[in-house]
């Protein structure tokens, strides 16, 4: 009989441990689901052991704190013990993963502000060649007429060293103003017209009286490289197809004019030009 009420007693927990996660469950939407396995062990009169195993699932969505119930009945030398835990996100886990967000998003503000801060780093003009120090200056406003003669000269030489037979001559303009003047730049040509000079290509470089503003000191000096691998292919391309007139002899001459802004501001544009020399006395 003892046997009897301990079963049927421990039989009831068990059944109020289930409706008490059924109930739960029931409040909440069903996503994590454990299964705990309790296992009673009677004796009867025979001392001969009988095990009963029942299973409870408990079911719940909410991440909140781990809330775990234990029951324990004992009547006599029968014992039975039953444990409902609720799946959850514990605190420990949550502060540790803000904890670890926190931390990302102020290595990537050092980051960001190590980055902007190289960004800035200016060059040393000291250290540059008077070609490359003359063409930075060129992109800050501060260059002087001896600079942008420095560019020239360098870019003629490099022509001459590609095609030394062919002359260089100062005195060559590709253009002529509308009273008849020779003149390098653009702005004063309005209204002239081209001299006896063949050119193909006008390229924009070098500002005046213009402090330029560049996301960083790589992009200025992407500029500045642009220039002298495109105005160094219009030096090629120019001298080559200069060959076209086979042994006629030709001569050869790069110029800079100012193109005007207003107010003493503006830009200079670069020409590489060819002509015949009678045209260049």
């Amino acid at each position: 009989m003892s046997k009897k009420i301990a079963i049927l007693l421990l039989a009831f927990m068990l059944t109020a441990c289930s409706n008490a996660s059924t109930s739960d469950s029931q409040a909440e939407t069903q996503a994590v689901s454990e299964t705990t396995t309790t296992t009673v062990t009677t004796t009867d009169d025979s001392e001969q052991p009988t095990t009963t195993t029942t299973q409870i699932t408990v079911t719940s969505a909410k991440e909140k704190e781990t809330d775990t119930t234990t029951s324990k009945v004992t009547s006599g030398s029968t014992t039975g013990t039953s444990e409902c835990t609720a799946a959850a996100v514990t605190k420990a886990a949550a502060t540790t993963t803000r904890s670890t967000t926190i931390k990302t998003v102020q290595t990537s503000k050092t980051t960001a502000k190590a980055t902007a801060k190289s960004a800035q780093t200016k060059t040393d003009l000291s250290k540059l060649t008077p070609y490359w120090r003359a063409l930075y200056k060129m992109t800050d406003g501060t260059a002087t007429r001896a600079d942008y003669e420095i560019v020239r000269n360098e870019m003629l030489a490099y022509g001459k060293k590609l095609y030394p037979k062919v002359p260089i001559n100062t005195k060559m303009h590709p253009l002529i103003t509308k009273d008849g003047r020779y003149t390098d730049s653009f702005t004063e040509a309005q209204g002239g017209t081209n001299s006896n000079a063949e050119y193909y290509t006008v390229v924009p470089f070098g500002n005046v009286g213009i402090k330029s503003n560049y996301a960083s000191e790589d992009a200025r000096w992407a500029e500045i490289r642009t220039f002298d691998t495109n105005f160094k292919a219009v030096i090629r391309n120019t001298l080559k197809d200069n060959e076209r007139f086979g042994d006629v002899p030709t001569i050869w001459y790069i110029s800079y004019g100012f193109e005007n802004y207003g107010n003493g501001t503006g830009y200079y544009t670069w020409v590489c030009m060819t002509a015949f020399p009678e045209d260049w006395k």
